[in-house]
């Protein structure tokens, strides 16, 4: 909590990476695995890819979207990529 000298920073945020809170509907888990192949697209993308990453993930064009992908029938497909991973 602040006290009276301390005042919230209007820009902080929160660290919802161990959260129970439900984001767009979902786990953070499964957030977390379709941002991870996102991510991971994105890091090396050239052209078209750039542009349309989901494109890469979902070559029958049925994905568009992060909401897209969200959909529960996409959650094995998703398991399976790989992670992102910090040293």
């Amino acid at each position: 909590m602040y006290t009276n000298k301390q005042q919230a920073d209007p820009h902080q945020m929160n660290n919802l990476y161990n959260s129970t809170e439900k984001i767009l509907g979902v786990s953070m888990k499964k957030l977390e695995h379709r941002l991870d192949a996102l991510t991971l697209v994105l890091k090396t993308c050239k052209a078209k890819t750039c542009q349309s990453p989901w494109e890469a993930l979902h070559p029958d064009g049925k994905v568009k979207t992060l909401v897209d992908a969200l959909d529960s029938k996409y959650d094995e497909f998703y398991n399976k990529q790989n992670r992102v991973k910090f040293n």
